[in-house]
């Protein structure tokens, strides 16, 4: 995979920033349409042998966690990548910010993304596990992407 796809003055498109970006609007977006889906067939009177299940992410409520998640993978990625290489940024802490030069982790990412929705499921009253239900399969899909 060639790491620059593109460079247009100062623009560059990484290709991993773009799978990334991918990968999140894919997860994203197959998670909005199977909750729209799955919250018109729970309005099926009982009885028509069709069941949408409850669900306890709404669709607004279910960008508003994704934005949460994504930041939080984002600040954990980073915030592993700077602990792992705190030499680096000794003298330029500043550089701690410029994720546009790279370094982030896989592993830290996950657990910020994992804190965020732990928080972000807390505060606004959503059962965690039922939540995790609703969106792992999406988050999954988005990382074989990513």
């Amino acid at each position: 995979m060639h790491p620059i796809l593109l460079k247009l003055g100062p623009f560059t498109l990484y290709s991993y920033g773009l799978a990334m970006a991918l990968a999140v609007l894919l997860a994203i977006g197959l998670a909005s349409h199977v909750t729209k889906r799955a919250l018109r067939l729970s309005a099926v009177p009982s009885g028509t042998g069709q069941a949408g299940g409850s669900l306890p992410l709404s669709q607004a409520a279910l960008i508003d966690w994704s934005s949460w998640a994504i930041l939080g993978g984002i600040v954990g990625g980073r915030l592993l990548y700077v602990v792992l290489y705190w030499q680096a940024y000794v003298a330029e802490p500043w550089e701690i910010l410029a994720l546009w030069h790279g370094g982030l982790v896989w592993y830290g990412g996950l657990f910020g993304g994992l804190v965020a929705s732990w928080w972000y499921c807390r505060s606004r009253g959503f059962p965690l596990l039922r939540s995790a239900d609703q969106v792992i399969p999406f988050v999954a899909l988005g990382h074989a992407v990513g």
